[in-house]
């Protein structure tokens, strides 16, 4: 037997929640949550049917956003692979440029 998580704060996300109707007897109900465990902030997106005896979830896809006890760290620079952006080692590589000759064109035909 597996060990049960408890799901607490659940909000719902954009895009809004859809039902569609395909066909008169079938009802079909999709949203977007977000929610929390004692574990993960996680999101989720749930599609459910309407039967007889009410709406039952048929899938629930969900995934882990965030381990609760090891946050993420926003990088220094706001960029994933360095202390330096790209574009701020763009510009800097620019201008300690020195070039003895410039060329326009390269001659392509």
């Amino acid at each position: 037997m597996f060990a049960n998580t408890k799901a607490t704060n659940f909000e719902f996300l954009k895009p809004g929640p859809v039902i569609s109707r395909p066909y008169p007897d079938f009802a079909q109900l999709q949203f977007v949550v977000s929610f929390e465990t004692g574990l993960v902030l996680a999101s989720a997106v749930i599609n459910s049917v309407f039967t007889k005896e009410g709406w039952k979830i048929y899938t629930m896809h969900t995934v882990a956003e965030q381990l609760m006890q090891f946050p993420e760290l926003p990088p220094l620079d706001g960029h994933m692979t360095g202390s330096i952006s790209w574009e701020k080692q763009r510009l800097k590589d620019i201008n300690a440029a020195n070039p003895e000759i410039l060329i326009i064109g390269g001659g392509q035909k």
